[in-house]
């Protein structure tokens, strides 16, 4: 998708703005790459590791027009933080808030950039870091809305970057965010913190990763299995269909792509409680 809006269409800003979320739902908006944009019954929109993307071949782009409530960034920094994009939110956006971990909030405050680096950094005051926590009450933060965050535990208990996240929108309502499973007994780990069911998972295939993909998504069996991240790779396009064909297999699972089945083209769908369905 071309960040150029063409006459009369609506800029993915736009398009997420005028979505209106009904209650006991959800929208989900993959951006492109790692980023992606939840939005709340309560019209609230979190997003989450915004980057801007100069590359229009490989499907939604750019996250610069995307009014936030929340930017939250399970990315370890400097590397997973587009620093250009959260500063142009921030600024864009006074009443946006940001969390991350405590090195994240370092760069993001500019105590850890670089002397080339010559943007107004976000203001210390909106970020919050999540460095000796593992949950978040979104309103702790100062947003209006029923998320629970929380930062699922690794090996050990231990919690690093990047993130594994399991967001609660209430009313039973769970989307889990996985990010890795790298490492001796990630696996196991990531299956005993999430013990409820999962409506939606969110996959992450920056790498060929179907094999955990499997292993995790068989013994957790969300509503919904989606894998994002693909276009970061060669590859990519196929490896995210051999994800749809290997994860089909699984009994109770759904497997979406959201170029391929997703209402709005490739960026956005809405995914409801268990009581009243897709």
């Amino acid at each position: 998708m071309n960040t150029q809006a063409m006459p009369g269409a609506r800029t993915l800003g736009q398009l997420i703005e005028k979505t209106q979320i009904p209650n006991r739902s959800f929208g989900a908006f993959w951006l492109g790459g790692h980023s992606l944009a939840l939005k709340s019954a309560r019209q609230q929109v979190y997003l989450i590791d915004p980057a801007f993307s100069r590359d229009h071949r490989n499907g939604p782009v750019g996250t610069i027009d995307i009014r936030p409530d929340l930017v939250f960034c399970t990315l370890p920094a400097p590397d997973g933080l587009d620093l250009s994009t959260l500063t142009h939110l921030s600024t864009a956006f006074p009443n946006a808030r940001f969390v991350g971990s405590e090195k994240n909030r370092d760069w993001m405050i500019g105590r850890r950039g670089t002397a080339a680096w010559d943007e107004v950094p976000v203001d210390p005051y909106k970020v919050h870091a999540l460095e000796n926590e593992a949950r978040l009450d979104v309103r702790q933060v100062s947003v209006a809305d029923t998320l629970k965050i929380r930062i699922l535990p690794g090996p050990g208990g231990e919690i690093t970057e990047p993130w594994n996240v399991l967001f609660n929108f209430g009313g039973g309502l769970l989307v889990c965010l996985v990010r890795s499973v790298d490492g001796d007994g990630a696996v196991e780990s990531l299956l005993c913190a999430t013990t409820r069911r999962i409506d939606m998972m969110l996959w992450s295939m920056d790498r060929d990763n179907l094999t955990e993909a499997v292993e995790v998504i068989r013994g957790i069996k969300p509503r919904y299995a989606i894998p994002v991240g693909y276009d970061l790779i060669p590859g990519g396009r196929d490896l995210s269909r051999q994800f749809r064909e290997e994860i089909g297999k699984i009994g109770g699972v759904q497997v979406y792509l959201f170029a391929d089945d997703y209402m709005e083209g490739a960026i956005y769908s809405r995914i409801m409680s268990r009581m009243r369905g897709l």
